[in-house]
């Protein structure tokens, strides 16, 4: 699952191996010997593929700081798509050009509660509802389809920045072609992994996901809660890890969680070992 290569230098007096950064790298927490080239600690050195290094989902996955979960380690950089979700290469911006909000009141109408929901009303508010996984007890309501069509998508909670106990509530919209690609990373979905929330009423269309295990369209990893009332048609999801590589047309992992009323069309998956709703 993480990569890296090795080189040798050889002289006459033997020959020393080395850790080298494969082609494509995404390095995090690596600190180097005494000021060369050599890696000390490539536990955090992942090998990736042409289409994981291009997608932000993968390195939030990772633990790089991203727009997803605000500016972590307020560095006052972080890395994001060039033009948001527009897309574009992976940069690292500064927050005094490109801002993320610290307030989830300034880019969200609604106040978070059931009476009042925070409102998602295109795919913008989604990308700026990722910035805010570490709240919980809030409940969103997506007010309008989301189609993701040519655009780039932002998971909701990731490794590095989970989320728990909320309230996703769809109103019985559409969210459409949806592409992720974390070959290397497990936990990957839309909501990637999830902890004593509840997510309903959303109709999905053409998503397509690659991951390593724990692999689903709506969840990846669901820790207790409630996913219900849900229609999946057509989406492609791919598991990579060799052995475990869990996955399933809604939710790739089910850890106490309670799965009712569900619909699936059309679902192709490619895994040594899942269920067909639920991968376990």
């Amino acid at each position: 699952m993480e990569g890296k290569g090795e080189y040798q230098s050889c002289t006459s007096w033997g020959c020393n191996t080395y850790s080298a950064l494969p082609v494509n790298s995404i390095v995090n927490n690596v600190t180097l010997d005494g000021g060369s080239s050599k890696l000390t600690s490539s536990d955090e050195t992942y090998s990736v593929t042409e289409d994981d290094i291009v997608d932000i989902n993968t390195m939030d996955s990772i633990g790089i700081d991203t727009y997803i979960g605000g500016d972590n380690n307020s560095s006052g950089y972080y890395f994001d798509y060039e033009n948001g979700v527009d897309g574009g290469d992976i940069i690292v911006k500064s927050r005094e050009i490109y801002s993320i909000p610290s307030n989830i009141n300034d880019v969200l109408d609604g106040s978070g509660t059931s009476e009042d929901p925070y409102l998602i009303t295109n795919i913008n508010d989604w990308r700026n509802m990722t910035v805010f996984s570490s709240l919980s007890s809030k409940h969103y309501i997506i007010t309008n389809d989301l189609n993701f069509e040519n655009k780039k998508y932002y998971m909701f909670g990731t490794k590095y920045n989970p989320i728990s106990e909320l309230a996703i509530e769809g109103s019985a919209k559409t969210i459409s072609n949806i592409n992720i690609n974390a070959s290397i990373l497990s936990n990957i979905a839309m909501l990637g992994e999830i902890t004593n929330s509840t997510v309903y009423g959303i109709n999905l269309n053409n998503i397509n996901v690659v991951g390593f295990a724990n692999v689903g369209s709506l969840v990846g990893k669901l820790n207790g809660g409630t996913v219900k009332e849900i229609s999946l048609e057509s989406a492609n999801l791919r598991g990579t890890g060799i052995t475990g590589g869990d996955v399933g047309s809604i939710i790739g992992t089910n850890n106490g969680g309670t799965v009712d009323n569900i619909l699936v069309k059309s679902v192709n998956i490619e895994a040594p070992y899942y269920i067909y709703l639920i991968g376990r």
